[in-house]
């Protein structure tokens, strides 16, 4: 019987030549053992598992089975990326205006953004629109547009009087800058967004930017400690025509609520004395600096007598 099989096999084998196998020995010669012959189909999967170079009992995996091998996978850009070149800040403002643009939404820029082009450019992390709204009907049809133009609203911010005021949301192209609509704060919103001028502001974004005496009016009614260096720069960078056009401005945010019974006025003056006061004390110093390096000399602080010097004192005395 064994025989047979032994001989149906040899010939089987001169009609189709047999894969080579690396476990298989050769059949004959001196401590030849037989070896079961496989199928075509084993042999190639045999020889694909060894190609990939992990075992059979690789670890982590049943025996004698390969892990399955799958093409890498390319990471896809979103569908929603811009400018790829621009930073977060950019492309989230970029996104914003083309929005609010298209969707024809009046909308000026405040906060640092717009102190940067108005005043000293600084740092920034999130980005701060005025648009005006009449009443809380008008706020909550703009939040259902704003999530339609890809707006992810976060939070609403609701002032004195249950009165809408500040829309939080992010949007889907920089989901990791914040971007604060101002809808009913200083109440003068629709005289910003009249005002506002079209300024380049970053990496060719042009959008309409408030003006500073609009922004100094904003600036003293948030009176937070982290807006004075911008209350500064903007009025050292003002002249008269612009502080009078701010003091107009806080008189009609105060004639319409704003400031809870502030007199805005008067920290407004007192705020610009502070602001003169401190040209005066640098020209003043300056001007000592400049005398002492004409004279060839450094205005330093008079040093103190030596020992000898010290002691003829004490004789004298």
């Amino acid at each position: 019987m064994f025989e047979a099989d032994s001989s149906v096999s040899s010939v089987r084998a001169q009609e189709a030549p047999q894969p080579k196998t690396r476990n298989a020995e050769p059949e004959t010669g001196p401590g030849s053992r037989h070896v079961q012959p496989r199928s075509v189909a084993q042999g190639s999967a045999a020889e694909a598992r060894a190609s990939t170079g992990l075992a059979c009992a690789h670890r982590g995996y049943g025996r004698g089975v390969a892990p399955r091998q799958t093409a890498p996978r390319r990471k896809r850009p979103p569908a929603n990326r811009l400018a790829p070149g621009k930073n977060t800040l950019t492309r989230a403002l970029e996104a914003s205006v083309a929005e609010l643009v298209a969707a024809k939404i009046e909308f000026a820029l405040v906060g640092g953004l717009a102190v940067g082009i108005r005043a000293d450019p600084r740092v920034t992390r999130d980005i701060d629109f005025v648009v005006p709204a009449e009443s809380d009907r008008d706020a909550e049809e703009l939040v259902f547009a704003l999530q339609a133009l890809g707006f992810r609203v976060e939070s609403v911010f609701i002032r004195a009087g249950d009165r809408i005021s500040t829309v939080r949301t992010r949007h889907r192209a920089a989901p990791q800058v914040l971007i604060d609509f101002l809808v009913s704060n200083a109440r003068i919103e629709q005289e910003i967004v009249d005002a506002a001028s079209w300024e380049t502001v970053s990496d060719g974004v042009i959008c309409p930017v408030a003006q500073p005496w609009h922004l100094i009016a904003m600036k003293v009614l948030a009176n937070r400690l982290k807006d004075q260096p911008d209350l500064q720069q903007l009025i050292e960078s003002a002249n008269a025509a612009t502080l009078r056009a701010a003091s107009t401005a806080l008189k009609t945010m105060q004639t319409r609520g704003a400031g809870d019974q502030r007199d805005l006025l008067a920290e407004l003056r007192t705020r610009v004395a502070s602001v003169r006061d401190s040209r005066k004390f640098e020209k003043s110093v300056s001007a000592t600096r400049l005398a002492a390096l004409l004279a060839g000399t450094s205005p330093r602080k008079p040093s103190a007598p030596s020992s000898s010097r010290r002691t003829r004192l004490r004789r004298k005395t």
